[in-house]
């Protein structure tokens, strides 16, 4: 089924930077790349060529035109709540949670900069999840890659090879600095200027050798941070001590299991990653108490598809148990996955699992709430544990 949205407003407020120094204009791993640092300069300029301008407001203004352009990609939109909501302010005048952010979107004028950027700054992993765009091992065994850039055994070789250089980043904050950031996130009123960074991968982030370094400068300059991680194999007490000390906003650990046998059957990784992960989840929770810090807020965020969705009440029992601040449960998206439809989640699965789910909503004493716009339609929170819980998956939601 189609999620084309009405128009395409997310270049205007939205930047990603690849670990080879391209940019693009949305998440999406088959839309490409619409410039890059080595033949358009460093972002700032990028984002007021009339390359790119021309690019925003084309997707404005023609989204079907590119979405043909681009072999239907865009139906896949994620983001097509934002992209419709923010049609519908500004066309039709209709009230929106997002209006400050695209006020001044009015005009065929862009922002003085992003409003969130993205830097995937490697893309050397070390699991293979089965839900993954670029390291599913269903995709490693067939030596085969889906994304339409890397399509032989040996450009996969070198892809993987690719990480960010420091140069690049920190040209790429210092722009977003001139260009009015940061500004203060998600204050209710959209002041100009990019409100967070994002640091994550086509890969894992902490494999790259100077990630700290890097979230370490994001920080100094008062930017909103988030990262992205499996938080295993790279991340140690010493890297746990300065997340909290550097005071890190906000770390997203994939899990996307609730036990052993299925974090390992899925990610071909063995039982002593997931006890690494046990550890590492602990030690965050007890060293926060410890110093009584609130950051970083952790949120477990798990991919929920055929091969996971077993395992839903024992998500939600880890992330009560290690104390996190929200859970994430978001539906797969395998337009981009190798085999991707074989994950799929069934009716027959929805039927029997959504039971599952009302009796751990009732057990945690959750309740509706509408704490968190955007992607996520389904959102609850438990005031006896001090957690939230958000969801797009309509197959499970829809049932209760």
């Amino acid at each position: 089924m189609s999620n084309l949205p009405k128009s395409c407003y997310y270049p205007s407020v939205f930047a990603q930077i690849h670990s080879n120094g391209t940019y693009s204009i949305c998440c999406g791993s088959q839309i490409p790349p619409g410039g890059d640092y080595e033949n358009d300069g460093r972002f700032i300029e990028y984002w007021n060529s009339p390359k790119f301008k021309n690019l925003a407001n084309g997707l404005k203004h023609n989204l079907k035109k590119y979405n043909s352009m681009w072999d239907n990609n865009c139906n896949f939109c994620p983001h097509s709540d934002f992209n419709n909501q923010a049609h519908d302010y500004l066309k039709e005048g209709k009230d929106s949670q997002i209006s400050s952010y695209v006020e001044g979107l009015k005009s065929d004028n862009l922002h003085s900069g992003p409003v969130a950027v993205i830097f995937d700054i490697i893309n050397l992993c070390d699991h293979k999840c089965n839900f993954c765009w670029w390291w599913s091992y269903d995709m490693l065994e067939n030596s085969t890659h889906e994304d339409g850039f890397v399509t032989s055994k040996e450009d996969y070789k070198d892809w993987i090879k690719e990480k960010i250089s420091f140069k690049v980043f920190k040209d790429t904050i210092d722009d977003l600095i001139e260009m009015g950031g940061p500004s203060e996130h998600h204050s209710g009123k959209y002041l100009g200027g990019c409100e967070e960074i994002f640091v994550g991968g086509s890969g894992e982030p902490f494999l790259h050798p100077r990630i700290m370094d890097m979230l370490g400068y994001i920080k100094k300059h008062g930017f909103y941070s988030i990262t992205l991680t499996n938080f295993t194999n790279s991340i140690s007490e010493e890297r746990m001590d300065e997340l909290i000390s550097m005071k890190m906003d906000r770390i997203i650990i994939n899990v996307s299991a609730g036990t052993q046998d299925t974090y390992c059957r899925i990610r071909k990784v063995g039982i002593r990653v997931w006890e690494k992960l046990m550890y590492n989840l602990e030690y965050i929770r007890n060293k926060k108490e410890e110093l009584n810090s609130k950051f970083p807020e952790i949120i477990i965020k798990n991919i929920v598809n055929k091969t996971n969705i077993h395992d839903i009440g024992k998500l939600i029992d880890l992330g009560i148990k290690m104390k996190v601040n929200q859970i994430y449960l978001k539906v797969i998206d395998w337009s981009g996955v190798y085999n991707g439809e074989n994950l799929d989640i069934s009716n027959e699965q929805y039927d029997e699992f959504s039971p599952v789910l009302v009796d751990k909503l009732n057990q945690y004493n959750f309740k509706e709430n509408d704490w968190y716009p955007g992607n996520y339609k389904f959102n609850y929170k438990s005031d006896e544990h001090n957690v939230n819980l958000s969801s797009d998956i309509k197959g499970l939601f829809n049932r209760l």
